[in-house]
Parts: structure tokens; C-alpha cells; sequence
């Protein structure tokens, strides 16, 4: 099978998956863009191209790998990582401000 038809035999596939998805297609859609964000940190996906990731983040929300419930719980830590991070950030350059200043 060349690479052209295993392309047009996985995107069958995830058309079949969406079709097939019984739950709200609008939270798949927000869940889907969550997981593709979480995706985009992960070294194996860093410098492929954005509609690989979110294909991806798709097939692997609609295959059952990941849940909304996991991808809610690891996005609100991702978030509260991110801001704490941000104060670190942010009193580690008032002190070096303050050090310059004084």
C-alpha cells in the first residue's frame, strides 16, 4: 500500500469516526482544539504541520485514547502551570530590575 492510499484510507477512517461520534460535536471540536494544544508541547509533534496535530488530537479523542474528562484535567494544569511559571517569570525580573535600579 503506498503512502497515498494509507493518507486516503486514514482519512476515510476519521470521516467514518466523526459521522459515527454519538456525543456533542461542538465539545469535540473544543476538546479536540484542548488535546491539539496539549499535543503541540509533546516533542513527537512539535514540528509537524498544525492540521497533522489536530488530526491526530482527533483520532485519538474519537478512538478512546484520551477522554474529555482527562483532557479538561491535564489542560487546567497545563493552565495553572503556565501561570505560575509567569510569576516566577515576573519576580525574577522585578528583582534583577531592582538589583539594576539600586
Amino acid at each position: 500500500m503506498t503512502t497515498k492510499e494509507q493518507a486516503k484510507k486514514a482519512s476515510d477512517n476519521l470521516d467514518n469516526l466523526v459521522s459515527d461520534y454519538a456525543g456533542d460535536k461542538y465539545q469535540l471540536v473544543i476538546f479536540n482544539s484542548m488535546w491539539a494544544k496539549h499535543l503541540r508541547k509533546q516533542e513527537e509533534f512539535r514540528h509537524q504541520p498544525h492540521s497533522e496535530v489536530i488530526k491526530a488530537a482527533l483520532l485519538q479523542i474519537l478512538r478512546g485514547e484520551v477522554t474529555g474528562e482527562e483532557i479538561l484535567k491535564i489542560s487546567a494544569e497545563e493552565t495553572v502551570a503556565a501561570a505560575d511559571e509567569k510569576k516566577t517569570f515576573s519576580k525574577k525580573t522585578e528583582f534583577k530590575l531592582a538589583e539594576h535600579a539600586g
